[in-house]
């Protein structure tokens, strides 16, 4: 079965971000402030690529200064344990998950 390529703005979203939790332990955008809803579908992105890792996930938001447009915004995801602790690797982040459940 070949699964091809979603051309859907939002499960690139998702893929993207769950890739990089995986191979660098964080997601970082930077972002014009406003719209809000580039934030919100971020946040969102984050809580469902953490679900397809079998992680928790913490976005926080940051000004990052101001640009031509506007302010900007760095947004970073990152896994977290059961008690909010940031973890560097998704492996570490998935055991803090099982262990919390058993």
């Amino acid at each position: 079965m070949t699964v091809e390529p979603s051309d859907d703005p939002h499960e690139v979203l998702i893929t993207k971000i769950a890739s990089d939790l995986r191979e660098r332990g964080e997601f970082v955008a930077e972002v014009a402030a406003t719209p809000n809803q580039r934030i919100v579908d971020l946040h969102w992105a984050s809580l469902l690529a953490g679900r397809r890792l079998g992680v928790r996930t913490r976005v926080d938001v940051q000004q990052s200064g101001s640009g031509q447009g506007g302010s900007r915004l760095r947004v970073t995801v990152v896994c977290v344990d059961r008690l909010g602790q940031v973890v560097t690797h998704v492996s570490e982040a998935a055991r803090a998950v099982t262990a919390r459940r058993h």
